[in-house]
C-alpha cells in the first residue's frame, strides 16, 4: 500500500537519519571548462565529511548473509583494515542474532535498522529495533574463568562486544531499543 502509516514513519526516520552521497561517474550534469566531468567534487557544510550507510534487516536468521555483505561493503567504502572488518562482523552478528532470537515472538515480522558512519576517527554503528526491551550494558559480566561445562549458557556474545568495541551505549526511546557501538580506528 502506497503512503500507508508504516511507510510514512519509515520515510520520516530515513529523512532524519540519512545522508545522500553522490559520486560523479559522468552522470551528474557538471562539466569543467573543457567539457569533461570533474573527477572530484567538493561538498561543503557541517556534514560534508560524514559518510553514513543504512541497511534494514528482517528479524529472520537468513538475514545474517545480508548483514555480512553490508559489513564487507562498509569496510570497502570506509577503507577499514581487514581485522576491523572481521571484528565488526563478529560484533554485529552477535548483536543482530540476539535481536532475531530474543526480541520478537517468532511469528512477528519486524525490522532491524543498522546504520554505520565514520565520526571523529571512529566507526559508529547504531542498531535499532522495536522488540522487547533489553539493555546489554546492564547484563552481568561473563565469568570466563569457568570451563565451558561450568559456565551457564549466554553472555559470551555481550562479553565479546564489550571487549571489541570502545564504547557500548543503550537507550530505550519511544518503544525502540537503540544500541550504539563505537570502535576507534586509530
Amino acid at each position: 500500500i502506497i503512503a500507508c502509516e508504516e511507510h510514512r514513519k519509515l520515510n520520516h526516520m530515513l529523512s532524519r537519519e540519512s545522508l545522500v552521497l553522490l559520486k560523479n561517474n559522468g552522470v551528474l550534469p557538471i562539466a569543467s571548462e573543457t567539457g569533461a566531468a570533474p573527477k572530484k567534487i567538493a561538498v561543503i557544510g557541517p556534514n560534508a565529511d560524514n559518510m553514513e550507510k543504512l541497511i534494514v534487516l528482517a528479524n529472520d536468521i537468513s538475514e545474517v548473509k545480508r548483514l555480512n555483505a553490508f559489513v564487507e561493503e562498509i569496510g570497502d567504502e570506509f577503507a577499514l583494515a581487514p581485522d576491523v572488518i572481521f571484528n565488526l562482523n563478529l560484533v554485529l552478528e552477535e548483536a543482530v542474532v540476539n535481536i532475531i532470537n530474543y526480541a520478537y515472538p517468532k511469528e512477528e515480522h519486524e525490522k532491524i535498522y543498522l546504520s554505520a558512519r565514520l565520526h571523529n576517527g571512529s566507526i559508529v554503528l547504531v542498531l535499532t529495533d522495536t522488540g522487547k526491551e533489553f539493555d546489554p550494558t546492564m547484563a552481568p559480566e561473563a565469568d570466563i574463568t569457568l570451563s565451558a561445562d561450568e559456565r551457564k549458557i549466554g553472555g559470551l556474545g555481550i562479553f565479546l562486544i564489550r571487549q571489541i568495541m570502545n564504547e557500548v551505549k543503550y537507550e530505550r526511546i519511544e518503544g525502540k531499543n537503540i544500541l550504539t557501538l563505537e570502535k576507534k580506528l586509530q
